[in-house]
């Protein structure tokens, strides 16, 4: 008489068990990674900043001395990120703006530059060592007032006083007009001059030779309104001589 043989068969299907913990590791570490991530992001962020910050300083310093400005600049950066371009030895843009100072005798009410493809050494830059920025191309314009303008025509040896008129108009007296009155005069830019010329009188012309802020600047028109004068000028291959020693 055969017997036979009953299988039973169990929940065990011949894997191990699952681990119930697996699935919180997996987010924990998931968590972690996350968080090292904003923490190292954080850190960059803070270094980039730190850096811009710092070379706008310097770098204002640098130029106030380079153009003999008797007032400090603000320097600004363009790009969204610093280091790499700090660290590339170039710049897209970068703004440079001073107000109320003299450069070379001359008084101004503001001076803007507006710096494109700016190229520099980025090991004597942070070394403080002496070094060159340039601007590749670029613009600018420089405002004064009439008793500016005034004191720069008069410290070159042109006696005449200027005004500016409620309607943007220029007007001169000068002793060396045929009569003893104030002229209205038109103006121009003459290489490097600014030339003003009265309307009554064709054969008289007055000029004053314009301070080169940068090597590599070209002065290119003057537009006159009730308060200021504003020259306009633009940049090429312009040049800013940075960590030169004092003296």
């Amino acid at each position: 008489m055969s017997r036979g043989i009953t299988v039973s068969k169990g929940p065990y299907s011949g894997r191990p068990p699952a681990r119930p913990d697996r699935g919180r590791r997996v987010t924990r570490t998931i968590g972690l990674a996350f968080i090292g991530l904003i923490v190292a992001a954080t850190l960059y962020f803070m270094l980039d900043l730190g850096s811009r910050l710092w070379a706008e300083s310097y770098v204002a310093g640098q130029v106030q001395k380079s153009l003999q400005m008797t007032a400090r600049p603000s320097v600004s950066f363009g790009g969204t990120l610093f280091l790499p371009e700090l660290f590339g030895g170039k710049l897209s843009s970068a703004e440079v703006k001073a107000t109320s100072f003299e450069a070379q005798g001359v008084g101004f009410v503001e001076v803007d530059l507006h710096l494109q493809d700016v190229s520099f050494s980025p090991l004597k830059l942070v070394l403080h060592k002496p070094s060159t920025i340039t601007a590749h191309a670029g613009s600018g314009e420089a405002s004064m007032t009439d008793v500016q303008l005034t004191k720069a025509f008069q410290d070159q040896g042109v006696p005449i006083v200027v005004r500016f008129d409620p309607e943007g108009n220029v007007r001169v007296a000068s002793a060396r007009l045929p009569v003893s009155v104030t002229v209205t005069v038109q103006a121009a830019i003459e290489e490097g001059r600014l030339v003003l010329r009265p309307t009554r009188f064709k054969n008289i012309s007055f000029a004053v030779s314009l301070p080169q802020l940068v090597p590599g600047m070209t002065y290119r028109s003057v537009a006159f309104d009730d308060r200021l004068g504003t020259l306009r000028f633009t940049l090429n291959d312009a040049t800013f001589a940075v960590g030169q020693p004092s003296g």
